[in-house]
């Protein structure tokens, strides 16, 4: 398989650290677990407290994160991209294959603060050619993809778990791009983000058949099958592949980072278990031709 190169960049402003994707030249960003203020008991080191520093999800947990501290957070984002914090758009996730369409429709009817929406907004991708809104996606090991369409002003954010990636949620959010912006998938721009990569995402053989069933053959060389009859799977890999179908090559970049192997700036559902923070990832258009 051929060698994927890195191209994302991490920036440091104010202690907030975040991945760009270079090929996009909208405002899109890829966060860490730091830059936010969350977390930090006086007992715990940095490492060790699960919410530690930039957590970026909601959750009605006892225990959690206190959910100011998780607003706080979306407004050092806003402000760090120079957004406001009330046009960020947050759906909840379950692992879907929903698109949320944000257009003008959608913003007369959607309460004033979107931040979070209401349970009932279940989507698991967005799209949006307005200017002014930031599009969000979360995640703790699932592979987040960002979209740019240079010539339109049009961006979307796909979430893709294993769930999402054999829905080939990826695709999809490409060609609603497509149906509604008359996107020119050629010249789409796309971003892998961060997540678990194959080193650290040990399957099941039911799991590797289940890909290979629905996906066909090409998705084989993305499983490494160890002694003990368990699989490591590449899933960034596989979300490319299927990009690959409709984009060019050149137009999608992919990160090597590992959400599971570096504790110290990223959270991680395989490491950590369900008590832990989540990162975002984030993409939109100030003003038309920005």
């Amino acid at each position: 398989m051929q060698k994927i190169t890195v191209k994302t960049s991490k920036t440091d402003i104010n202690n907030l650290q975040y991945f760009v994707p270079e090929n996009i030249t909208a405002q899109a960003v890829f966060t860490t677990r730091l830059g936010g203020v969350s977390g930090l008991a006086a007992e715990c080191c940095s490492v060790c407290d699960p919410v530690y520093s930039l957590n970026l999800g909601f959750k009605d947990k006892e225990n959690y994160d206190k959910n100011e501290n998780v607003l706080k957070n979306y407004e050092i984002i806003a402000e760090t991209l120079g957004f406001s914090v009330n046009n960020i758009i947050y759906a909840h996730q379950k692992h879907t294959d929903n698109i949320l369409v944000c257009d003008e429709n959608f913003l007369n009817i959607s309460p004033s603060s979107m931040l979070p929406l209401p349970r009932d907004y279940i989507y698991d991708a967005m799209v949006t050619n307005i200017p002014g809104i930031l599009l969000s996606v979360r995640s703790a090991d699932c592979v987040p993809v960002l979209f740019f369409d240079e010539e339109n002003n049009a961006v979307g954010a796909a979430h893709c778990g294993w769930r999402g990636t054999i829905q080939k949620l990826q695709i999809k959010t490409a060609l609603r791009m497509r149906e509604l912006y008359g996107t020119d998938l050629h010249n789409l721009k796309a971003a892998i983000g961060p997540g678990i990569s194959q080193c650290c995402y040990e399957v099941s053989k039911d799991f590797y058949e289940n890909f290979a069933d629905i996906l066909g053959d090409e998705v084989i060389i993305y499983f490494d099958k160890k002694s003990d009859g368990k699989y490591h799977c590449d899933l960034k890999g596989i979300n490319k592949m299927l990009l690959l179908k409709e984009l060019r090559e050149e137009n999608i970049d992919i990160s090597q980072n590992c959400t599971c192997c570096e504790e110290n700036i990223f959270f991680s559902h395989r490491r950590q278990g369900e008590f832990r923070g989540t990162h975002a990832a984030f993409i939109g258009v100030k003003k038309l031709g920005k």
